[in-house]
């Protein structure tokens, strides 16, 4: 059974993907199959959301909706915590660095977030900040802020 929760998340994906839609046709070049252009993916990707929440929303009103409540007692206290830590990450990227940031990131988000055990923070937070500078940094070339780190 479909909740009226996400039958309403679904009427905001159909807006959402038609949005998109009608930016890529007509602010973006779509293209073609053999020259795609700017809009190429970005129309291929409206339409699928476009698609499946039509059909989400077509279903709710074929099956019917259930009517419960959006979060049972103290549901909502891990994904608040989760905003807290993406947007303290957000914060501190300029102001520490990519790499320091990424691993105060990491760690937050194991102990805060995951309650997870320190041996595997530690791994996750290592292997995690320094495969992503190899990959932006040096195989993508993409510019990170350093923050307080020299280099």
């Amino acid at each position: 059974m479909i909740t009226k929760q996400q039958r309403n998340a679904g009427v905001l994906f159909m807006l959402l993907g038609a949005y998109v839609v009608y930016y890529a046709i007509f602010e973006l070049d779509i293209g073609s199959v053999h020259s795609p252009g700017s809009g190429f993916f970005t129309l291929i990707c409206g339409s699928g959301i476009l698609i499946l929440s039509t059909v989400l929303v077509a279903l709710s009103f074929i099956k019917g909706t259930e009517d419960c409540p959006l979060w049972g007692k103290g549901e909502w206290k891990k994904p608040a915590l989760a905003i807290a830590v993406i947007f303290a990450y957000i914060v501190l990227i300029p102001r520490l660095g990519f790499i320091l940031s990424t691993a105060a990131f990491l760690i937050a988000w194991g102990v805060i977030v995951e309650h997870d055990r320190p041996l595997r923070i530690a791994i996750v937070t290592i292997a995690g900040s320094a495969s992503m500078w190899v990959l932006f940094e040096k195989l993508l070339r993409v510019p990170l802020p350093n923050g307080i780190l020299p280099w």
